[in-house]
């Protein structure tokens, strides 16, 4: 993964004071947030790596250094870089896949604001906002549409058999067995279409030299 870097930092005065545990730290969280900026702490994992023992007290000595708080702790594991997607990205924007990916992350952290990222427009803060809503729509939602769908070909004259509107609001009982689970309610559709009949005997696999037939109630 590649990330742009600030080369001129090392010729900021601020940065040039710092202890060398600390420039290392400003660094690794640098290197190791996620897209927008955010490091879930593990100091251990820090220490190992750069060397010399990192702590929360030393990302507050990088805030005073900076002479403000760009890295910002949002919950009691999340640190957050405040200035990394706008360096990184730019204004974020609903035409980039990359921006899109960006943005998503953001709502997960909830920090997709407009005081807290800098984006194309108002419109393409509304956009990315509308589209990931719809691209959330429950399961529930979904096969509200599908159902709909279905009633739409049925009235239009399509040869679709009532039992595949609902199986489960006609057919609760099949000799026993709960049609309401998706392996029974398979095998039920597929012997009323190759039957259509009321009543279907089969060969089932899992009683081995044993016909059952199966009623619908």
């Amino acid at each position: 993964m590649k990330r742009l870097h600030d080369c001129g930092l090392w010729k900021c005065e601020w940065f040039r004071k710092l202890p060398s545990k600390q420039k290392l730290l400003l660094t690794y969280l640098w290197d190791n947030c996620d897209l927008t900026g955010v490091w879930e702490a593990d100091f251990g994992l820090a220490t190992f790596q750069i060397g010399e023992e990192g702590t929360p007290a030393d990302i507050v000595a990088l805030n005073e250094a900076m002479e403000e708080t760009r890295i910002v702790r949002i919950t009691a594991q999340k640190f957050w870089i405040s200035d990394f997607v706008s360096f990184q990205y730019g204004r974020i924007g609903d035409q980039s896949k990359v921006h899109v990916s960006v943005f998503k992350r953001l709502v997960e952290h909830g920090l997709e604001t407009q005081d807290c990222i800098p984006y194309a427009s108002e419109e393409a803060f509304l956009r990315l906002s509308q589209a990931l809503t719809k691209s959330r729509a429950s399961p529930k939602d979904k096969r509200k549409d599908i159902s709909k769908e279905s009633e739409k070909v049925h009235e239009e004259g399509e040869d679709v058999p009532e039992v595949f509107r609902d199986p489960r609001k006609k057919f609760s009982v099949i000799r026993g067995l709960d049609i309401s689970r998706p392996m029974f309610s398979l095998v039920v559709l597929l012997g009323v279409t190759a039957q259509n009949t009321d009543t279907v005997s089969f060969q089932l696999a899992i009683f081995p030299r044993t016909t059952s037939s199966l009623t619908m109630e």
